[in-house]
């Protein structure tokens, strides 16, 4: 195995295990959401609210603020330390700037911005009053995720990857400890959770500024007026903001067309998306961030070998892994989603309509994985522009998949937003799936994406080998299958605790046996890991 391979393995290795035990804290926080509060008017008014900053922390922590500026960094620290220690001060001065005035913009114009969100509820003006109300609480926390992703990107860069991927597990826990020790203390119970996201990210960002002051690098305010570090940021940063997002900005238009269709949709595609974010985070964003420092650091050295290397790895990692998850979210959504949630206020149909989203969701698994990898390598590049391009089409793509396949909007708002939806579906309608359209939608137009950033790879000078891309595709596909067919027979037991706890193990083992017998590299790969770490 090559260094740069060693390098990519050990880093995703503790991205992964950190990030694993976020997404169990987080599937922790949302069971005991959905015991509390169930799915129906107040949650509805919530995860609207909710997605509005979390959309913010998305697009900064995973996505256009670290990405535009970790190649930067990695240019500046190849200069000097100071010059390094000159671009974070100005740059986080930039980001606690822009985000206040956001954050206070937000506040005043929460209204207006929850009908942006959910058009559907204008027909339901106690549902806005209460969404408006929540959003304010949680828009401060946007400040703090700010600064969180560029102490995330200098750790990151410097080889330090546990305190930001342990960053989410954190605010899990602090979530958690809120909703269930003061929800009685609140007339409306949903508001313990929006406390405890904002104190939550106060508690994530503290000891990632004390690790930087120990490595030399203090984030200090810095007037970045005339810094020409800060003008390139600004110049990758807005193009990257739109193709570092296309996933995000999707559940942001699934969040809009939901709010027009059955009580409930919000919800259902909230809880099967934070499912699908399981091995999405734990996997496929551990592989990108892993291997985003790597593909600056080739890129600001023009080591064209061990970028291609490196890019390589990757996406045969994101294949290896992700193609049998797709096949077990798709098998096993009804007794996964029925264990995670159904319990309280949470019913039988809360659990059908949910796992029918969380299929379709599971379908462009492979496509986002590979898209968040392949975006990482055109801003190493630093071109930004192509992927933004790529991204918009996109988007446009996924909102017209949308309106043709989701069905008549069970309401229409009494605003010009509502009513442009309503005769834009009712023009390119050709199928009434419902809310599992919407994530259906993105899943399609997410796959064309990835296909269109793969074949245009020459435009930053570089390619993937296509043969032995190819051979390790086709390998974990059909281990994939071949285990597939044992997930089939389990699901006929009884008991979905046992098909769950059970069969997921099992599935895993016989495919990491498939695809060792098949010689495919990430499983010889895990085979030798597993073997030192056990000793055999």
């Amino acid at each position: 195995m090559t260094t740069p391979g060693k390098q990519v393995a050990r880093a995703t290795a503790v991205v992964s295990a950190l990030t694993l035990a976020s997404r169990v804290l987080g599937l922790v926080r949302d069971s005991v959401t959905a015991a509390f509060f169930g799915a129906g008017f107040a949650t509805d008014a919530f995860f609207v609210a909710f997605r509005i900053p979390n959309l913010l922390r998305r697009l900064v922590a995973e996505g256009s603020l670290g990405s535009a500026f970790l190649p930067i960094f990695a240019d500046e620290q190849r200069k000097s330390q100071d010059c390094a220690r000159e671009a974070i001060g100005a740059i986080s001065s930039v980001s606690i700037i822009t985000t206040l005035v956001i954050t206070f913009l937000g506040i005043a114009f929460a209204e207006e911005l929850t009908l942006l969100f959910a058009p559907g509820f204008a027909a339901d003006p106690s549902k806005i009053a209460l969404s408006t109300s929540l959003l304010r609480v949680m828009l401060p926390y946007i400040v703090f995720v700010s600064l969180l992703a560029l102490a995330s990107s200098v750790l990151n860069t410097c080889g330090h990857f546990a305190w930001p991927a342990a960053a989410q597990a954190i605010l899990n826990v602090v979530i958690v400890i809120t909703v269930v020790l003061f929800t009685s203390y609140f007339e409306i119970g949903i508001y313990s959770f929006a406390w405890g996201f904002v104190i939550g990210g106060v508690v994530c960002l503290l000891p990632q500024l004390v690790v930087l002051k120990r490595l030399g690098f203090p984030i200090r305010f810095q007037d970045p007026r005339r810094k020409p570090v800060v003008r390139a940021f600004l110049r990758l940063l807005f193009p990257s903001l739109m193709s570092s997002s296309v996933y995000q900005l999707m559940i942001f238009i699934n969040t809009l067309l939901a709010s027009m269709l059955v009580e409930g949709a919000v919800s259902w595609l909230y809880y099967a998306d934070r499912v699908f974010q399981f091995p999405l985070g734990v996997f496929s964003l551990a592989i990108a961030t892993a291997v985003f420092p790597m593909l600056s650091q080739a890129a600001a050295a023009d080591n064209d070998q061990s970028f291609r290397e490196n890019l390589t790895l990757a996406v045969d990692w994101i294949s290896f892994i992700t193609i049998p998850a797709t096949v077990g979210l798709v098998l096993l959504a009804q007794p996964m989603i029925e264990v995670l949630f159904e319990r309280g206020n949470f019913t039988a149909e809360h659990t059908t309509f949910t796992a029918d989203a969380l299929q379709a969701f599971s379908l462009g698994l492979w496509a986002i994985s590979c898209q968040s990898v392949f975006v990482r390598a055109y801003l190493a590049k630093k071109n930004s522009l192509y992927p933004s391009v790529v991204s918009v089409a996109t988007i446009l793509l996924g909102l017209l998949l949308s309106l043709a396949l989701m069905g008549p909007p069970a309401s229409i708002a009494e605003s010009w937003l509502g009513e442009f939806i309503a005769t834009a579906q009712q023009t390119v309608q050709i199928a009434s799936l419902g809310p599992s359209a919407l994530a259906l939608a993105g899943s399609i137009s997410a796959l064309l994406s990835v296909l269109f950033l793969w074949g245009s790879l020459s435009v930053i000078n570089t390619s993937l080998p296509l043969r032995p891309t190819l051979m390790t595709l086709s390998k974990t596909i059909l281990a994939s299958l071949l285990m597939g067919g044992v997930l089939i027979v389990l699901r006929r037991l009884e008991s979905p605790w046992v098909v769950v706890f059970g069969g997921i193990p099992v599935a895993a083992g016989i495919y990491l046996c498939i695809t060792y017998l098949l010689r495919c590299p990430p499983a010889l790969v895990s085979v030798s890991y597993a073997q030192r770490w056990f000793k055999l």
